[in-house]
């Protein structure tokens, strides 16, 4: 049997870094894995770069003030869950490179009010912000949000295999 040089997404080593600036019951190894399967999914079998971030909303805010166009200013100030800076540089040889930025406090309220643990709650943040740095969208129209939420909730099924998360579309 002949093989092939080239390494799938799940065999792919994806630098993977996690940092919290507040105290969580979330690991290291709970990141990787999900950031892993997401890359999987989004087909990244390119070196991908991620950083997951759990910080503030005071810190949430600072930096949708000074990195997202608009913030504040039409649709009002609001409680920030994730905010994902790509940080590629469009070359073509990677795969998503970037930093995700998870509210810890909205994360907790809002996995209260969808009926999900904060864990899966986070994990659903973290494959929200990932598919935004892989190029998805769902702001632009209902297609794409639908596209955007399907593929989420299948992740989210492949890291939480027993849960019954569905979006209310």
């Amino acid at each position: 049997m002949i093989k092939s040089g080239r390494k799938t997404a799940l065999q792919m080593k994806h630098d993977v870094v996690f940092k919290s600036f507040l105290k969580t019951d979330l690991g290291e190894k709970f990141i990787k894995k999900v950031v892993n399967k997401t890359l999987f999914f989004v087909a990244s079998s390119k070196p991908s770069s991620v950083a997951v971030i759990c910080t503030t909303q005071k810190q949430m805010e600072s930096l949708a003030r000074r990195y997202k166009k608009g913030y504040g200013k039409a649709e009002g100030r609001h409680a920030l869950n994730v905010l994902s800076f790509n940080l590629s540089d469009g070359a073509k040889g990677s795969g998503p490179i970037g930093d995700i930025f998870i509210g810890v406090s909205t994360a907790k309220e809002e996995a209260s009010a969808w009926d999900m643990s904060f864990k899966e709650y986070v994990a659903l943040l973290i494959i929200h912000g990932i598919l935004h740095l892989a190029g998805f969208e769902h702001e632009k129209d209902k297609k794409n949000r639908q596209k955007m939420e399907a593929m989420e909730e299948k992740i989210l099924q492949s890291v939480f295999p027993t849960i019954k998360f569905k979006y209310y579309i």
